[in-house]
């Protein structure tokens, strides 16, 4: 819960640091690393992928305190949401909609152990549809996916799971979004979301 409440606190303080207009996705990761501690303070920039460009243009909205709503939504040159932090059986741990068709969702996995292979196939299931962007906040992550890939490998998991096979996956790190080792984004498609693990300790 500890990892949960850091983590919830961290997104709306990242989405209010531009003011009621909302703050572009690029300039949100930049206050992000901060406010998670990754950094200790705000970058002028951060390594962002140029097959990402259109990502960072969007909005991220300037977000309610968790499970507070928002009196009114729709205020001339304002762009405002409801920050939701979820039940257990939602599968997600929080989320906030960008418009009426996507959504960010963020899952905080508490585990100590580093988070790997059999964890990475079980929460890309429980993505949300609607997600545009999905956060995989953890303590550790495994230093390669699919070490025996001579056995099996990201490509064999996409093969079964068609529905994911646009999603780009990268990782946070105090330099911005960084491939992850073990899993190739297909060169083949344009990203049509994406995932982003945060490591919060190395």
């Amino acid at each position: 819960m500890k990892l949960e409440a850091i983590s919830s606190a961290a997104f709306v303080l990242a989405s209010r640091s531009n003011g009621l207009d909302g703050i572009t996705f690029n300039n949100f990761m930049r206050v992000l690393v901060y406010e998670l501690s990754i950094k200790d303070h705000i970058p002028d920039s951060i390594r962002f992928p140029l097959e990402l460009e259109s990502f960072g243009r969007i909005i991220v909205p300037f977000l309610s305190v968790p499970n507070v709503e928002w009196p009114l939504l729709n205020w001339e040159g304002v762009k405002m949401s409801n920050f939701t932090r979820t039940r257990n059986h939602d599968q997600i741990d929080c989320k906030f909609p960008l418009d009426e068709n996507n959504i960010i969702s963020i899952e905080v996995n508490n585990r100590i152990e580093p988070f790997g292979t059999p964890l990475l196939e079980s929460s890309f299931k429980n993505i949300p549809c609607n997600s545009k962007i999905h956060f995989i906040v953890l303590n550790k992550l495994v230093r390669r996916f699919y070490p025996n890939f001579s056995r099996k490998s990201y490509s064999d998991f996409l093969s079964k799971n068609q529905n994911l096979a646009k999603k780009y996956v990268y990782k946070l790190t105090k330099n911005g979004l960084e491939s992850v080792s073990g899993i190739q984004n297909s060169p083949d498609c344009v990203p049509g979301s994406i995932v982003i693990f945060v490591p919060l300790y190395k």
